[in-house]
């Protein structure tokens, strides 16, 4: 159970990603479409953030992960995350704030996001809202000592990069993950080459769960696209933190997956969805 922010940003929209993140941090605290669904109201078992930014052949990440609630942290705040980013020309990035599923481990190393070296094809980082086979992708992965220390969610990670580190497509790797899933697979993954930064995230939610108001509300997904900034956000966080942001945003269909490809050289962003 989880919120999260994958965004695309200029340096003039960075005002936009303040808002967001004021919103993701209001959302951990309180959040009414878990109290729905849950005996819970807040995200409280840790966040992470990993930032790329890129200006004028300069290439720098922030990534950092805390086990405090992001609303009680004092790092979270705007000019410890955000601020550097307004040296740089475009930014590409996920927040996440993490409530550990039932028996899932609460440490750092699974506070989310995850960083994956995919050796000669570049980064990757992870994250995930929701639920898979712990067991069965253990098992696929012969990584069954790692069950203790390590969440469902790390270990999708590995699978992940392992099937596109063997030259798998890697929309198809992460729609084949669906047959794991148990209550759902929110996603978002960047990965990143020399030349290429590629965002992706997948919405998905088990059929006999989308069905019920109660499960698709805190599930969904929303797309904002305003004035050299885009984002995919948590449904939270639209909802009842920034409704006025509701006329830029289209909330994702149960299934559909969303690619931004941006050429580092041209500084192009092109769009795609599945």
């Amino acid at each position: 159970m989880c919120r999260f922010i994958i965004f695309y940003a200029k340096r003039r929209s960075l005002i936009s990603l303040k808002t967001f993140f004021k919103a993701l941090i209001s959302s951990s605290k309180n959040d009414p479409h878990l109290s729905s669904i849950s005996k819970f109201k807040s995200h409280n078992h840790g966040w992470g953030y990993s930032i790329i930014c890129f200006n004028k052949g300069d290439t720098k990440i922030f990534h950092g992960k805390s086990l405090k609630p992001i609303y009680d942290d004092p790092i979270a705040n705007y000019s410890y995350v955000l601020e550097p980013l307004s040296t740089s020309n475009t930014c590409f990035g996920m927040i996440h704030v993490r409530l550990a599923s039932r028996k899932e481990p609460i440490n750092i190393f699974s506070t989310q996001p995850f960083f994956l070296n995919l050796e000669n094809l570049g980064h990757m980082w992870f994250i995930h809202n929701g639920s898979v086979s712990k067991n069965i992708i253990a098992k696929i992965l012969g990584k069954e000592e790692l069950m203790e220390t390590y969440s469902d969610s790390y270990l999708a990670s590995m699978l992940i990069a392992k099937k596109y580190m063997g030259g798998e497509n890697i929309v198809k790797v992460i729609k084949d993950c669906i047959k794991y899933v148990k209550t759902a697979f929110n996603i978002g993954i960047i990965l990143m080459n020399t030349d290429k930064l590629i965002t992706i995230a997948m919405k998905y939610l088990v059929p006999e769960r989308e069905t019920i108001n109660r499960y698709s509300s805190y599930y969904k997904l929303y797309h904002v696209s305003k004035d050299g900034f885009k984002a995919i956000v948590s449904s939270t966080i639209i909802d009842f933190y920034l409704k006025k942001e509701r006329k830029f945003s289209e909330a994702f269909k149960n299934g559909e997956i969303r690619l931004w490809e941006y050429d580092v050289n041209s500084d192009k962003l092109v769009e795609t969805k599945f």
